[in-house]
């Protein structure tokens, strides 16, 4: 009969005519039959390669602009600009945003690329909406609760300076990969672009969640060492 003698961590040593080493009846998860041990550095494994930073080369190129070109890019960024403040119940709207997802169906494609630069190391939380006045401060009025971010991420070198998230010499680019069906729910942010000279720069109301988020890629602006402390930008003087 088999006696289980001593345990050491992961190991037991157990008496069965001789003294050998064996797997720990229970795995990691605390359940028997085995198996627990490799399904545990499973799931951390893919925790770390989820929250892998890759670097900035292998950050992936917008579906939208590879496969529609800049001209439906930019007529998509008018009609978000335009609708977006209007009720989602509103019909026009409502066909709009219909037009523009049978167009992007028709490329095979089923998501928005999205760009947020930040600090942030991990995407287990996913971004969590800031709730900031059209300037990225908090004197005027008050837009509702947003994640902010790129379409293109040309932009992101051009409209650096008012990224007031991204405050590190090294900054992190998230890959966000926005649903179709949240079309609605996007605002072209017309002021930031008006000031850095960005055509794409939007928000998405509320939170980011971690399933949008495709990946992590380094970020660090070409100037980034001779650069003057970051401003927040305003509306005017």
């Amino acid at each position: 009969m088999k006696r289980f003698i001593y345990n050491s961590g992961r190991k037991v040593f157990v008496y069965n005519g001789e003294f050998k080493e064996e797997d720990h009846p229970r795995g990691e998860d605390g359940k028997f039959g085995g198996g627990g041990g490799s399904k545990g550095k499973k799931d951390e494994q893919q925790t770390k390669d989820k929250n892998e930073i890759k670097p900035q080369e292998q950050l992936p190129k917008p579906q939208v602009k590879e496969k529609m070109g800049n001209r439906f890019m930019s007529s998509m960024l008018q009609d978000i600009d335009g609708f977006g403040p209007i009720d989602n119940d509103d019909e026009y709207k409502k066909q709009a945003m219909k037009d523009i997802r049978r167009q992007l169906k028709s490329k095979g494609i089923e998501y928005i690329d999205a760009y947020h630069v930040t600090d942030m190391k991990t995407k287990n939380e996913g971004i969590e909406g800031s709730s900031i006045d059209a300037t990225g401060g908090y004197s005027g009025r008050i837009r509702e609760k947003s994640v902010y971010m790129f379409f293109d991420p040309s932009d992101i070198k051009k409209g650096y300076d008012g990224i007031t998230g991204a405050q590190n010499e090294e900054n992190t680019i998230m890959h966000i990969k926005i649903p179709l069906n949240k079309l609605e729910d996007l605002r072209w942010d017309g002021l930031y672009n008006l000031t850095f000279d960005t055509y794409s720069a939007v928000r998405v109301l509320g939170d980011v969640p971690p399933e949008w988020i495709d990946g992590m890629y380094k970020y660090k602006h070409p100037n980034q060492n001779s650069r003057p402390r970051r401003f927040i930008y305003k509306a005017n003087p």
